[in-house]
């Protein structure tokens, strides 16, 4: 396979959802949980973000929960896993939700600014090239003091180096779905191409859920500022 197009993505997607529903489970990742205290000691819970890739809103759950002021805006193409999440966002009380594609965001709303932008298991998606867009993006929407919380799936976890390969660690692990793996270097280089700094990156393992079976992922944890 070549890397899909913004539409194909969407319509893999889309039959993701619309076949295994909440395919993760209703608990919130691992990465919100340890995002909690990182978003307190920039914003104090009252602050400003934006969730990239909501899905059906389990992470959002967590953050409202525990801060109950804070404005949350996400983005979600995928028309399925809003259907799916629906009782999730309406209860969270989202700012805004923008259902489209995450480059369509990216040209075409760029004035407002957050304190976080988060995703879980996210930039893995892509290509590199596309990924360093991303990322450029993500810094263009922080505050000067906000900062970036992401996962990313690790060269450690079990799936490197299955399925045909794409690019340089990059397989389809999954059909019609590329798989980034990222080791230390790549994360901090990404970074740094972008202008962004590294504030903190660690490893971490997960024991997730998936289609109701437990799967271990090995990841990265990164939290990154506009340098």
């Amino acid at each position: 396979m070549s890397f899909p197009t913004s539409q194909e993505r969407i319509r893999t997607w889309s039959e993701v959802y619309s076949t295994q529903g909440q395919r993760w489970g209703v608990l919130p990742s691992l990465t919100a949980h340890l995002a909690l205290s990182e978003i307190e000691n920039l914003s104090g819970g009252i602050g400003s973000m934006i969730k990239l890739g909501c899905g059906y809103g389990r992470d959002l759950v967590l953050f409202r929960s525990v801060f109950p002021d804070l404005i949350v805006d996400a983005i979600e193409a995928s028309s399925p896993a809003l259907e799916i999440g629906k009782s999730n966002i309406e209860a969270v009380g989202l700012r805004n939700l923008f259902p489209v594609d995450l480059f369509e965001f990216g040209e075409k709303n760029r004035q407002e600014r957050y304190d976080i932008v988060f995703a879980n298991y996210f930039l893995h998606l892509f290509s590199l090239r596309e990924a360093a867009i991303i990322l450029g993006m993500v810094s263009d929407v922080l505050k000067d003091n906000g900062a970036a919380i992401l996962s990313l799936v690790s060269v450690r976890d079990r799936h490197y180096r299955k399925g045909s390969e794409l690019e340089k660690q990059c397989y389809e692990v999954f059909r019609g779905l590329p798989w980034r793996f990222f080791d230390a270097d790549d994360v901090r280089m990404l970074c740094d191409d972008v202008g962004m700094v590294v504030c903190d990156l660690r490893e971490f393992t997960e024991l997730e859920l998936v289609g109701g079976e437990s799967d271990l992922v090995e990841g990265y944890y990164l939290v990154a500022a506009r340098r």
